[in-house]
């Protein structure tokens, strides 16, 4: 257990630092993929092509972040950084499916 001294006296913790370092270190790698992915959805949203990430977003979380929800923690056994990593990998399809739709170009020829 972890303890630190503060001005009223010593206080315990009931956990484990390393455990949150792990915790925030995967989650992390999930957000450097947030950003290109906020950006090539509004990109395709602003020229008025709202089909992909109308499909996109319930395909990914639906359809493979919540089985790797239930499979990674339990079958993997990875515990709660199974639910950390499910997010992880949906967030990445998620970009790679815009990434790969925006470079066909498809959306610059979508009329208003």
């Amino acid at each position: 257990m972890d303890s630190t001294q503060g001005i009223v006296g010593t206080r315990t913790f009931g956990w484990d630092s390393s455990w949150h370092q792990g915790l925030i270190r995967d989650s992390n790698s999930g957000f450097r993929n947030d950003g290109p992915v906020a950006v090539l959805v509004n990109c395709l949203n602003g020229v008025g092509d709202t089909m992909i990430p109308l499909l996109a977003s319930p395909v990914t979380m639906r359809g493979l972040q919540l089985p790797l929800v239930v499979f990674l923690p339990r079958e993997a056994n990875l515990g709660v950084y199974g639910v950390c990593w499910a997010m992880v990998i949906a967030l990445a399809m998620r970009a790679l499916t815009y990434i790969f739709y925006f470079r066909l170009g498809r959306w610059k020829r979508k009329e208003l």
